[in-house]
């Protein structure tokens, strides 16, 4: 049996790949079936979509009679519950199976059972730190860009003083003044992001090059959804008006009669 990445690339498709010959290290085998794995699960070891499967006594006896050695010759080992609600059983059985054909008595297991469920479990958890790891870098780079924005606003309301104390001798209100350097903080703060999407669909591709390419990762396809761009855009505005309040509300509290004497 061969898995449906072998068929599909060595034989173009999973219908025509059946009773074709392959031969593996020279000696000759018939494709008898496919293992059409689902794409995605986790496996221990090779992935089975990339791998062969001939009979354990056929690769003693025929392939590998010079490799194994007596002492050992089963490395890895894949068990199929009938019913998941069982796998705690299961695994306690295949423990007592094990310890009593390795001898085991008082000694510790020289052998280690892997359940799929711990495995996407420990996933999982890497997963969630590595994206905490990456909220605490984001938080930390928008923090340094707020402060940085803020500064650019108040140096802004320094050298526009004389202009905002026209703006209140011929009329304008707080809430004018207010709202207009909040809305230039805002736009600022969007074009930094749409530079930062526009990195982003960069980095997507250059990404996807990389896993299929350099790693094989056929299908393999990194991508920038609308949702996270809608996040991003959102983010972005949040931070202009957060960090671009208070040099908005120091312009607005300018006295006009002394920001008109400003030279």
């Amino acid at each position: 049996m061969i898995g449906r990445n072998v068929a599909e690339r060595v034989y173009q498709g999973i219908d025509t790949a059946i009773g074709q010959r392959i031969n593996l290290n020279g000696v000759g085998f018939t494709i008898v079936g496919v293992l059409n794995t689902e794409e995605g699960s986790i496996s221990v070891g090779a992935d089975p979509a990339d791998a062969i499967f001939i009979p354990y006594s056929t690769g003693i006896s025929r392939l590998y009679r010079n490799q194994i050695r007596d002492d050992r010759n089963v490395d890895i080992m894949t068990v199929k519950v009938a019913d998941v609600d069982r796998i705690d059983e299961a695994i306690r059985q295949v423990t007592l199976v094990l310890r009593e054909e390795h001898r085991l008595t008082y000694q510790d297991n020289d052998f280690t059972i892997i359940n799929p469920e711990q495995l996407a479990a420990q996933f999982s958890a890497v997963l969630a730190g590595f994206t905490a790891f990456l909220g605490l870098v984001a938080g930390i780079s928008l923090l340094v860009g707020g402060i940085g924005i803020m500064n650019i606003m108040l140096v802004s309301v320094t050298e526009r003083t004389r202009e905002i104390g026209l703006r209140k001798a011929v009329g304008a209100r707080r809430r004018d003044i207010l709202l207009q350097f909040l809305i230039e903080a805002v736009v600022l703060c969007i074009i930094g992001g749409v530079a930062g999407i526009l990195l982003g669909y960069l980095l997507s591709f250059l990404g996807t090059f990389v896993l299929v390419n350099l790693f094989q990762a056929e299908g393999a396809q990194a991508t920038v959804s609308m949702a996270n761009i809608i996040l991003a855009t959102s983010i972005a505005a949040a931070v202009g008006v957060a960090f671009g309040f208070f040099p908005a509300l120091t312009a607005a509290r300018l006295n006009p009669i002394e920001a008109l004497r400003t030279e």
